[in-house]
């Protein structure tokens, strides 16, 4: 048996498909997530299957999580195993954002002219053809450039019927956003997978919401017009259709953990459209209104679900700074099992992994083995204060106490941004605006840029404690675009210019519950506000050719 030959290395205008996984020093961290009833519930063969997708800024830890949830899930299938039933498998696709110069020479050598949809279904194809142990030699991979993706696809779905159940993570599928069109068409893909059984599971910087099915149940229930769906039909309480409401408010506070269902028939009320209705009502047995239509014909749409998870609880990230201090100035607390979870039968965190106690360990000694001393508990709340929930945040504070010379120098942490935060900042900036405003650069890539640059610029003069809407900043770049004809006018227009914007700044910025703009990090905020960056903080527009790009 030989293994596949690999295709062409999948690079197409800065986007990568990567073998690359990060090794996380404290797996445990991630936890909290893998608790949540939604992630339980997505992963459960018992429920439908489910596209669920953790939305988090930079450094949150989105592809820590996403590499351990592929080992946990290979673990799953092998704890579970039944030899006598359909094998079960794990698919992953992790991306990155790669150096632009590199990224054209290998779109101009060997992707020209190969979808960037056709690669990522070719890599789900060959890992499915590993999981069957196919023979390359009697089913031999087509070229990309011969592959189209309704092809590929087709093929899939062929091959998932030799799985019982197949999981699929992709990771970081936002710097996508740099090709809006395969973007669209890779979470068309997803989609796809998903209704063929596929249980898919999605990091992402941005929100992004895909309008795949109806949010609104078509059953009318009495007191609809008056915004009460109760029914109140005292006729109906014995029968078939019991007193009961639509499920909605329940969905959303759920997390859309409701399964939708439809009715893909025709003549629904003269109206050549699908039919939608809620799991309440369903299981009250409503149905779709035509009666030659059997209840066999509803089909479940289970909604995509989207968490957050940008900001860690403050319970995990104590947990996590005080184990990162101890590494570093040794064991000067007694941590519960149940704060940071080693070992079994409630032991502690066991001592030999630490060093011995460093003068700040010292000083951060507890007297009490089941309390942290008031020193240790005010330095690890500042940092989880300072971090805003934010993993890589957190480690760049740490890494300011591990140089303290002396307990005050540690916790009396000065207002100004440690120079380590800034030069991640930095980065984060030259590689999602500064490099693509290059002349070298696709145009659509620099129109994006510009457009990043423009409403990060925005929101930053408007001050720390003022938080504009869309609208406004949509508004406002439209009149920016007018002077300065960047081009981008059209692409807050369309129907995805949120997500557009979003993508653009690269989840530096993100939108709150009632569409205002806000910063991903207090911190980052900070560094905009405050000037840190001479780029952002320029008041004119920016040409390509006037850009000095090297990181102070």
């Amino acid at each position: 048996m030989s293994s596949r030959p690999t295709s062409p290395s999948p690079v197409v205008q800065g986007v990568a498909i990567t073998s690359h996984r990060p090794n996380p020093s404290s797996p445990w961290f991630f936890d909290w997530i893998f608790g949540m009833a939604a992630y339980r519930r997505w992963k459960e063969a018992s429920t439908p299957a489910r596209l669920l997708r953790l939305v988090g800024g930079p450094g949150c830890g989105k592809t820590s999580f996403a590499t351990l949830a592929v080992e946990k899930l290979q673990q799953q299938d092998n704890e579970t195993g039944d030899v006598a039933k359909k094998p079960s498998t794990v698919l992953s696709v992790f991306l990155k954002p790669s150096d632009i110069n590199s990224a054209q020479a290998a779109v101009e050598q060997e992707q020209r002219h190969v979808s960037f949809s056709v690669l990522f279904l070719a890599e789900i194809e060959k890992q499915l053809d590993a999981a069957l142990k196919l023979d390359s030699f009697l089913t031999p991979p087509a070229s990309p450039e011969d592959q189209t993706a309704e092809g590929v696809l087709s093929s899939i779905r062929f091959k998932l019927h030799r799985f019982s159940d197949v999981y699929l993570v992709v990771d970081d599928i936002d710097c996508l956003w740099v090709l809006p069109k395969e973007y669209l068409q890779v979470e068309e893909h997803l989609e796809a997978l998903r209704s063929h059984g596929v249980r898919v599971l999605v990091t992402s910087r941005i929100p992004f919401r895909f309008p795949l099915i109806a949010t609104t149940c078509d059953v009318r229930l009495e007191g609809d017009d008056d915004g009460d769906c109760e029914y109140d039909d005292e006729e109906d309480e014995d029968s078939n259709n019991p007193k009961h409401s639509h499920d909605e408010e329940n969905d959303r506070a759920e997390g859309g953990l409701v399964t939708w269902w439809s009715c893909d028939q025709d003549d629904h009320e003269g109206l050549n459209v699908p039919f939608f209705i809620c799991s309440n009502c369903k299981t009250a047995g409503f149905g779709c209104g035509n009666s030659s239509h059997p209840p066999a014909v509803f089909s479940g749409i289970p909604r995509p679900i989207t968490l957050d998870i940008s900001n860690a609880p403050d319970a995990s990230m104590e947990a996590f700074i005080t184990h990162q201090l101890q590494l570093e100035h040794g064991h000067f607390w007694h941590m519960p099992l149940n704060r940071c979870p080693w070992g079994t039968n409630g032991e502690a965190a066991p001592k030999q992994i630490y060093p011995p106690l460093s003068p700040l360990g010292s000083r951060l000694l507890s007297a009490d083995p089941d309390q942290p001393s008031s020193e240790a508990t005010f330095l690890c709340g500042r940092i989880v204060d300072l971090a805003d929930g934010n993993l890589t945040a957190a480690l760049c504070r740490l890494e300011v106490a591990h140089q303290a010379e002396s307990l005050d120098d540690a916790v009396n942490i000065k207002d100004r941004l440690p120079t380590n935060m800034v030069d991640m900042f930095n980065e984060l900036v030259r590689r999602q605006i500064q490099e693509r405003l290059r002349e070298t650069s696709p145009p659509e890539l620099r129109v994006r840029a510009a457009l990043a640059l423009h409403a990060i610029r925005f929101v930053g003069k408007k001050g720390i404690d003022v938080d504009p809407n869309f609208e406004e900043l949509r508004e406002h770049l439209i009149e920016e675009d007018e002077e300065c004809g960047h081009g981008f006018e059209d692409i807050l227009q369309g129907n995805h210019g949120p997500d557009e914007v979003l993508g653009a700044a690269g989840g530096l910025l993100t939108m709150g519950a009632d569409g205002e703009i806000l910063w991903f990090n207090k911190s980052f905020a900070k560094y905009v506000e405050e000037r840190y960056s001479e780029f952002l903080a320029g008041t004119d527009c920016v040409n390509a050719h006037d850009i000095d790009i090297t990181v102070r």
